[in-house]
């Protein structure tokens, strides 16, 4: 059974991979995307507390899980609003409110 801290954990790197402010979609892959770091550190460490291994092992298994948030959101959001046959400026006219231009 997950403990919930485990679930907590996982809840909050969905969210955060999915949050369009923190990491853009407009980029194509996730290794593109600058401010990985800068998120981990003031948001997973700031929530989370515990002590990093020299691998980097549990770092690079949260950046991955945020990742993958991250490209199932920006999947979900092509599949979701954009239109092939529509040219690239009214699909960007066309985005959800939620969605800066």
């Amino acid at each position: 059974m997950e403990q919930p801290s485990a679930s907590l954990l996982s809840g909050i790197l969905s969210l955060l991979g999915a949050d369009y402010g923190k990491f853009l979609i407009c980029e194509e892959i996730w290794r593109k995307i600058s401010n990985k770091d800068k998120v981990y550190n003031d948001y997973v460490k700031e929530i989370f507390h515990f002590n990093e291994d020299s691998r980097k092992s549990i770092k690079s298994t949260i950046l991955k899980s945020i990742g993958k948030s991250w490209r199932n959101t920006r999947s979900m959001l092509y599949h979701d609003y954009y239109d092939l046959t529509k040219i690239l400026e009214q699909n960007i006219e066309e985005c959800p409110p939620e969605l800066d231009k």
